[in-house]
């Protein structure tokens, strides 16, 4: 008989263990949820901070084609936008376009976007991968006629371009003066 009622105690006491783990369960949940998103959102400031004021000369090559077309395309960032030069001059995403970043496992900074062609037709899809100062990438051409285009870019970063006047204007400085 006693063993029968420690069976129930014990028994009893698992049950309302459950329920109170049951119970606190979601809060854990909720708490590290939120706490993930504030990492996400610290992550992509962080991503943003790093291509925000860059301009990136980067070196594409068509391939699947029997001879290799190479060419070279400038994506200037600012915090939230990006631009294209000679895919502008061609119609696509004139004004810019918004771009998403993220952070894959090891590290790698990875930026993308979509630009649409002047007239509402066609599009381009951009994606870059950033690891330390070599960006890597597709730029996907989808014409509303015409064949698809897929490029692939590599590039290293550019220095800021006030590195360079002030360069310039040291030199002509110490050349005024002599």
């Amino acid at each position: 008989m006693k063993n029968k009622e420690i069976s129930i105690l014990t028994l009893n006491f698992m049950i309302a263990f459950l329920f109170l783990l049951l119970a606190i369960a979601p809060c854990v949940v909720a708490e590290t949820s939120e706490e993930l998103d504030v990492q996400r959102r610290a992550q992509i400031e962080k991503a943003r901070k790093i291509l925000a004021g860059t301009t990136w000369t980067v070196y594409t090559a068509l391939q699947e084609t029997k001879r290799p077309e190479e060419a070279t395309e400038v994506f200037t960032f600012t915090e939230r936008r990006v631009t294209t030069q000679n895919l502008a001059n061609q119609g696509y995403g004139m004004d810019g376009s918004n771009y998403s970043v993220n952070y894959e496992p090891d590290g790698t900074l990875v930026w993308e976007t979509m630009q649409k062609y002047k007239d509402g037709e066609g599009e381009v899809i951009l994606r870059g991968d950033l690891r330390g100062d070599v960006m890597t990438g597709v730029i996907d051409i989808q014409p509303a006629k015409g064949a698809r285009k897929i490029y692939y870019f590599t590039s290293q970063k550019e220095k800021p371009a006030t590195a360079a006047v002030t360069s310039t204007t040291t030199s002509t400085t110490t050349e005024t003066k002599k």
